[in-house]
């Protein structure tokens, strides 16, 4: 991802219930053990539940988000020749056209989607994310670099923060 240039990158997201072995030791390591040692992301970026807070039937998203709404990029941000930064990531999400939300040439079906859309046009930054609640947002280019050093408060994001037709940029500490 390159300011004003979107490459066709892909990133894949994966959920993962991790059940507590006990004292034995693990028969089947886990997904996300199996992708750390064979390096097939890199990094990873893990969002860890608390166990308390884990229900039986588990949602990701505190809320079904537009239907327009694209996560382009989540990275880990590394410092020039350091350790990446644990605790801060890079996330980058693109409202796309209205039209882009069809799943087929059914025209009720867009006209259906096109309107969930619609009613769905306000968009929480604390909904995209159930494990996100205690993090600090700066706003950032589309090259992860930031605009300015200073961190936004969350209220100011609470509507809004990527408009229909946009791209917007933040760097989230942990």
């Amino acid at each position: 991802m390159n300011d004003n240039v979107v490459a066709s990158n892909k990133l894949i997201v994966f959920y993962e219930e991790i059940k507590d072995s006990g004292s034995k030791g693990l028969e089947h390591p886990s997904v996300v053990f199996n992708l750390m040692s064979y390096d097939l992301l890199n990094p990873i970026v893990k969002m860890l539940a608390k166990s308390d807070s884990v229900k039986s039937s588990r949602n990701f998203v505190n809320r079904n988000q537009p239907c327009d709404l694209r996560l382009v990029n989540l990275r880990t941000m590394e410092g020039s020749n350091e350790e990446p930064l644990k605790k801060e990531v890079g996330l980058i999400v693109h409202r796309i056209p209205y039209d882009d939300c069809s799943t087929g040439n059914s025209v009720e079906l867009s006209e259906y989607f096109k309107s969930e859309c619609a009613n769905s046009a306000s968009v929480k930054f604390q909904d995209l994310f159930v494990e996100t609640n205690d993090f600090k947002v700066k706003q950032a280019y589309l090259s992860l670099s930031e605009k300015n050093s200073e961190f936004i408060k969350r209220d100011s994001l609470i509507y809004n923060f990527v408009q229909p037709m946009q791209i917007e940029a933040f760097r989230l500490q942990f």
